[in-house]
């Protein structure tokens, strides 16, 4: 598999290779990308700057989304596992919360108060986790979701993937 690049022509480049079952991906605020590796079971950083790729967690089963808190600590949703894992450096994961079986957590975004949410596409929630590990469910009304975000003012939207391509805003 490989990761592509588009410069403002549109015109996609390769970028990164062997990153197999790459889903989730995000930068940081010094140009870092960071991957989710479905297959791989890892999370991958690629650096701003070029050279090899860092795995800043392995083992994982099948991480999918990712986030970044404003504090800089890595966060990737296990969907094999329904759990969210905390990632503070290379190597050094630990599990941050565990949501309900068979959640199948995806997209993650994290509040503009610090509470991390995540769509969970098997269980049709949104699941709201405090900065302790405590977890919650926000929202029970969509339908396998797998993204979610804020936009400017706070107010959140998630895909509501089994409602043909809806998308729903929480107010």
């Amino acid at each position: 598999r490989v990761l592509f690049r588009s410069g403002s022509s549109g015109v996609a480049s390769d970028f990164a290779s062997g990153v197999g079952g790459a889903r989730g991906v995000l930068f940081d605020d010094n140009g870092n990308m960071f991957v989710a590796n479905f297959s791989g079971g890892t999370v991958l950083k690629l650096p701003a700057g070029g050279g090899a790729p860092v795995t800043m967690a392995s083992g994982l089963n099948n991480p999918t989304g990712l986030a970044l808190s404003d504090t800089g600590v890595l966060y990737a949703a296990a969907s094999g596992t329904a759990t969210v894992i905390k990632i503070t450096a290379p190597g050094a994961f630990t599990t941050f919360a565990t949501l309900a079986a068979g959640a199948n957590p995806q997209g993650m975004a994290f509040s503009p108060d610090g509470e991390l949410y995540v769509a969970n596409k098997g269980t049709d929630t949104i699941s709201k986790i405090t900065s302790g590990g405590a977890v919650s469910t926000f929202s029970n009304d969509v339908s396998a979701p797998t993204g979610v975000a804020f936009d400017s003012t706070g107010k959140i939207f998630a895909t509501h993937g089994g409602a043909n391509g809806v998308i729903a805003r929480f107010n």
